[in-house]
């Protein structure tokens, strides 16, 4: 029930993202079509269990090469790396996008850090998996499914906002420019234009 949920969830992101793109502004574009392409890729990746067959195939390897039984320090290892490295891309990722849309730039940070709990849940370190796999979250979901789910939806409101943000920029009535004139006051004297100074 939780994996229709997640693949629901990243396919209404990629819809929403790939229709707003349609409208939106060349830099607000290209960063809604990444959005729609992640969320996809995420989706099939989901209903695939692709992520979940490489997670095993890695365990496996790590058995038949002794590996498994001292992960644990290697998995905290990689875990503390990946957070270090999505903290360390913000600023870069912030720059790149720094022509888009304040919202668009929200979205890109929020499916960036999304990408990464995504990564850090597939390493499954056994006292993370206890964390979000065991306490409660959303009724029916556990901690892990529900912070997924939550970011995925946040991720498809804020897209769809940017969508009516477009609308209302283009219904919204544009007025003639306004001419500000310098005219005389009721007590300035008018000066007749002579003749001979022109």
């Amino acid at each position: 029930m939780s994996d229709l949920l997640r693949f629901c969830a990243f396919g209404l992101l990629a819809f929403s993202s790939f229709v707003a793109s349609r409208r939106a502004g060349r830099a607000d574009r290209r960063a809604l079509v990444i959005l729609g392409w992640t969320a996809s890729i995420l989706a099939v990746l989901l209903i695939t269990d692709t992520i979940g067959a490489a997670v095993e195939a890695i365990r496996e390897f790590a058995r038949s090469d002794g590996l498994y039984q001292r992960r644990r320090p290697l998995q905290a290892m990689v875990i503390v790396f990946i957070v270090i490295a999505c903290l360390a891309a913000l600023p870069a990722l912030l720059r790149i996008a720094r022509s888009t849309s304040r919202v668009v730039q929200i979205a890109l940070v929020l499916m960036f850090s999304l990408c990464g709990f995504l990564v850090v849940r597939a390493i499954s370190l056994h006292q993370v998996d206890s964390s979000l796999n065991r306490h409660p979250g959303l009724p029916g979901l556990n901690l892990g499914d529900s912070v997924e789910l939550a970011a995925t939806l946040a991720l498809a409101f804020l897209v769809q906002w940017t969508r009516r943000r477009q609308r209302d920029d283009v219904n919204r009535p544009r007025h003639a420019d306004v001419v500000m004139l310098d005219l005389p006051s009721r007590n300035s004297r008018v000066r007749p234009v002579n003749s001979k100074d022109h």
